[in-house]
């Protein structure tokens, strides 16, 4: 008679028990560390101070994103390879910082969210690129707003992007876009105005915030996989470098079974560059230059909140428009992570549930400027994007997108403030 499943069962279990002194010391061992790393992190971001800082703008102020991309370059200043009792025993983590564009009412703001200890970082890079521009501490807005949504009165939605290709492939920027070498200022395009125009409609009871996470990189693999995609786009050799192992799998072959016959290659070209169509050498072309400058990991967050007798979801629209500008399609887009969406089908019962936990969730890490790390409702999708980038998304706009309640300096500023630390 053969076994039937429940002996297999037995069987398993009796073979597990009975070489417990095999995996169940690994399983400890690792079960431990894990542990340990999970306490490190939580007792370091616990003991971080934060500050919020709300930068404004003079209202005659005409800089290209250019000087933005400046800001983002000298604030990966903020990034240094740690070492191994720093990470593993003190728990030091690769900080990050949170550039926010807030819409509430109609009002605009630009807040950067950042470890205190990088406060003098951030105001020196600001300032030298924007000398005119004034920075202070501000309360988050959010706190003005309940912090029990969803309830009855107050409901939302939100969702974070991520990239549709692999990192390398470069999104559309600032230079794509009519805003360098015209003269003058009503011909040119800023694609930040689309979401100034946005906000600016918002009602009193309304709010929509934006969060840029960015976190320098020190990891260059993203480079190392844009070298092979441009060497596999124009047709070089991938020379692949051969271990011990392969080598003495080879020789030992050859011992075996003789040596073997070469074949006669035919002599290739270098590259295939001259062969590659119009659109292939753009790709090629944008894949160099993203490589080229310096890239952050960064997550992009986007909250709308509102009383629900005016909530609209027309303004998630405008947004999904805004951010389409940035895409194309022989390169890189932007889509929606269905892992950090508020979204469920009305008619279950337990996607309803759900639906509300995320809401939840998502409010409290927006407050917070949490990445969704660790959580099970809901998972980050980081995406590397280059100082570039950052720029054509996040940048202070000029007087071409000078919506109606952008609050800005009335005054030009001659000089940043005398003794700002700049270390």
């Amino acid at each position: 008679m053969e076994p039937g499943f429940f002996d297999n069962y037995l069987i398993l279990l009796r073979l597990a028990w009975a070489s417990w002194w095999f995996w169940l010391p690994p399983a400890l061992l690792y079960s431990a560390w894990e542990l340990w790393m999970a306490y490190l992190k939580i007792w370091y971001w616990k003991g971080l101070e934060w500050v919020l800082l709300e930068i404004k703008i003079p209202r005659e102020m005409a800089k290209p994103p250019q000087a933005m991309e400046q800001v983002f370059a000298g604030l990966h200043a903020m990034v240094r390879p740690l070492d191994p009792d720093e990470k593993y025993w003190y728990g030091l983590q690769d900080d990050y910082i949170v550039f926010e564009l807030v819409g509430h009412g109609g009002e605009i703001h630009f807040f950067v969210h950042t470890p205190k200890k990088f406060r003098n970082l951030v105001e020196a890079q600001v300032y030298a690129q924007y000398p005119e521009s004034e920075i202070r501490e501000a309360d988050d807005p959010a706190s003005y707003l309940p912090q029990d949504i969803p309830n009855k009165d107050w409901t939302l939605f939100a969702a974070e992007w991520k990239l549709a290709k692999a990192n390398p492939y470069p999104i559309r920027t600032y230079h794509e876009f009519v805003l360098e070498k015209v003269p003058e200022e009503s011909e040119k395009v800023d694609p930040i105005s689309a979401v100034a125009e946005t906000l600016a409609r918002l009602k009193p009871d309304e709010h929509i915030g934006i969060q840029l996470m960015i976190r320098p990189l020190i990891d260059e693999s993203w480079k190392d996989e844009g070298e092979k995609i441009v060497q596999q786009l124009t047709g070089k050799k991938i020379h692949k470098k051969t271990g011990i192992f392969e080598k003495l799998a080879g020789e030992l072959s050859e011992i075996l079974t003789g040596p073997t016959e070469k074949k006669f290659e035919k002599d290739l070209p270098e590259s295939l560059m001259l062969h590659l169509s119009p659109g292939e050498k753009d790709v090629v072309t944008g894949i160099e230059t993203k490589i080229s400058k310096i890239g952050y990991d960064c997550v992009l967050r986007f909250v709308y909140v509102a009383k629900r007798d005016v909530f609209d979801m027309v303004h998630f629209a405008s947004m999904m428009g805004a951010i389409r500008q940035f895409n194309t399609q022989n390169l890189n887009s932007f889509k929606l992570n269905s892992r950090a969406l508020v979204g469920s089908k009305w008619y279950s019962l337990t996607k309803s549930k759900t639906r509300e936990h995320k809401r939840r969730a998502f409010w409290y890490y927006y407050r917070g400027r949490y990445p969704f790390s660790g959580i099970y409702l809901m998972q980050s999708k980081s995406m590397v994007l280059n100082i570039e980038e950052l720029a054509s998304i996040y940048h202070f706009p000029g007087r071409v997108a000078a919506a109606p309640l952008m609050p800005r300096i009335q005054a030009r500023r001659a000089e940043p403030p005398h003794g700002l630390p700049v270390g």
